[in-house]
């Protein structure tokens, strides 16, 4: 019996598509999207913090349009060089903290730092370094050298020492 050759053809046809269908349903769709990149971000830290006062994320963008939001802030309490505790805008990850390396109050002579996790929207991207401007205008606070992390195919920015502060 002589096969058509016409309908194998177009079976062979119709598997390759399905497979390519089932390969396009598994792979994340981010792959395939760039999405609009975000070049300017303005943000700004709360700086009026004092002795007893409890840590809040603190953390304002202040774009016109910037297309991502403030994921969470983690404070860190610095001792000897070293992170001693945190507090997480996130109550999941203020949660999952042991409760000795957690701080709910900024405590006298101590020094603290600020990292800020920011979430671009669907559809956007952060470009590069050159995304952020941090204001502040408060002696306390001095501006240290940001570490800058794109991370999830640059969906998320993790910025790390966006600011410190040492509480008299």
């Amino acid at each position: 019996m002589k096969k058509n050759s016409k309908n194998h053809h177009a079976g062979r046809m119709i598997s390759l598509l399905l497979a390519l269908c089932m390969v396009l349903a598994i792979a994340p769709i981010t792959a395939f999207a760039a999405g609009e990149k975000i070049t300017t971000i303005n943000i700004s830290v709360d700086k009026s913090y004092n002795v007893g006062d409890e840590p809040q994320a603190g953390v304002t963008i202040t774009s016109s349009d910037p297309h991502c939001t403030v994921a969470y802030v983690r404070w860190r309490e610095k001792e000897a060089g070293d992170d001693k505790a945190y507090w997480y805008s996130d109550p999941a990850k203020m949660a999952a903290l042991p409760d000795d390396q957690k701080f709910t109050k900024f405590d006298a002579g101590k020094e603290y730092r600020c990292d800020v996790v920011l979430e671009a929207d669907i559809g956007y991207r952060f470009d590069d370094r050159e995304t952020i401007k941090i204001y502040e205008n408060d002696d306390r606070w001095p501006f240290p050298s940001t570490n800058i992390f794109l991370t999830n195919s640059n969906a998320t920015l993790t910025m790390y020492n966006v600011a410190s502060l040492k509480i008299s």
